[in-house]
């Protein structure tokens, strides 16, 4: 066993909380661990570097030269994977500074707010864009500096896709829903009641959770899954090591499965009837509505400048069909402004968008990357400037007397 510490975010940390109690029941494993938590983008190996009192307390632990294992999260933030080494690098450098025997674990997160996609496309991003991390252990792993060094790769987001997809196929028994629909906890340690998710963030569940560190076990431990078995996963019906091993077999195989599970329903996962899943396309009012108020006036608003503006905003909402959205542009309440009005038709057959999936997407991306002559975004379900009803009609001659 190893003395490990584990720092990251609510979508790590909590996953590391399952492993004393897993690490237990496998033979030969002794395991300690410490934690630094840090909710959110904050728990970037990055930001968490950049955190005067996060680095303090992390290098605190470290000071002390006994850290065999040290685990932290994918960097990057705002949903984008960082585009160098260095945040890994500054804290590889420092722990093996302390203990030159130090090994890493880099873990791989599943994608937050997974209630903005249905199945197969929240399936297709991960498994799909999986690949493109390659390069980040590959560099590490190249480096001079880490020649000697163990770098373990976590790839923990993958169990959580497998079970959503066996939770579809009726193989889940224990989770009696996808979505908890409870208050947000930016720690990750409130469950809500059983469900797979327990908010709109995306938390993990007490399911999610323990089928994760079985992962983690496994990477770390080399635990042979087939065989393990834990009194801490006595109130599951599901066989999660399996659930588990099937992954990690099909990863290890450069396998990621393709759009379908890597477990076998009723050979190595028992599937009963699937649940009844929300139908797709929108419900109710199929359109979304926005306002801009962008610094221009009138006369610089060209269409091809309304075309760019209109892209962005598709882009945003995710919407990939035509018509895409549809921009028109008016005079602002001051001259230095203009309103571009935009209107989606989130109905797409099939795809599993609703109104309230593109206004949050819309919501949450556009008032995070717009350039800042775009001064204020409005989303909403209401037209920003509905037409004039006509006038009525004149009275009637009134008859002749």
């Amino acid at each position: 066993g190893y003395k490990c510490l584990f720092i990251g975010h609510s979508f790590f940390v909590p996953i590391s909380r399952q492993l004393p109690d897993l690490a237990a029941s496998a033979a030969g494993v002794t395991h300690e661990q410490s934690e630094v938590f840090s909710g959110g983008a904050s728990g970037a190996p990055s930001q968490m570097w950049e955190s005067d009192q996060k680095r303090n307390a992390t290098q605190t632990i470290l000071d002390g030269g006994d850290i065999e294992l040290f685990g932290m999260t994918l960097d990057g933030g705002a949903g984008a994977i960082a585009s160098t080494t260095e945040g890994y690098e500054n804290w590889m450098d420092y722990a093996l500074s302390k203990n030159p025997s130090t090994m890493f674990m880099i873990g791989v997160p599943w994608p937050d707010f997974p209630q903005d996609y249905d199945t197969a496309t929240y399936t297709a991003n991960l498994r799909g864009n999986y690949t493109t991390l390659d390069g980040i252990f590959a560099s590490l792993r190249a480096n001079p500096k880490y020649l000697n060094v163990t770098i373990i790769e976590n790839p923990y987001a993958l169990a959580v896709i497998e079970a959503r997809l066996l939770y579809e196929a009726g193989g889940i028994p224990d989770v009696s829903s996808l979505f908890g629909g409870c208050d947000e906890d930016v720690t990750g340690e409130s469950l809500c009641g059983d469900a797979f998710f327990n908010d709109y963030k995306g938390h993990g569940g007490e399911f999610l959770q323990n089928l994760a560190a079985l992962v983690w076990l496994n990477r770390i431990y080399n635990v042979d899954l087939s065989v393990y078995n834990s009194p801490a996963l006595s109130q599951f019906t599901t066989d999660m090591p399996a659930v588990a091993k099937a992954v990690l077999d099909a990863f290890d195989a450069g396998n990621f499965c393709g759009t379908s599970t890597c477990s076998t329903c009723n050979v190595t996962t028992p599937c009963g009837v699937p649940p009844v899943i929300e139908p797709t396309g929108c419900l109710g009012d199929c359109n979304v509505y926005m306002t801009l108020t962008i610094a221009r006036t009138i006369s610089e608003v060209t269409p091809a400048f309304l075309e760019v503006i209109c892209g962005m905003i598709t882009d945003a909402a995710t919407v990939h069909a035509a018509p895409l959205a549809t921009c028109t542009v008016r005079e602002g309440d001051d001259a230095r402004y203009v309103f571009i009005d935009a209107t989606l038709d989130t109905f797409i057959q099939g795809s599993g968008q609703t109104v309230q999936k593109v206004m949050n997407k819309l919501n949450r991306t556009l008032n995070r990357t717009l350039p800042g002559w775009v001064k204020d975004v409005t989303v909403d379900t209401t037209s920003p400037s509905p037409l004039p009803l006509p006038s009525p009609p004149p009275p009637s001659p009134p008859p002749p007397s």
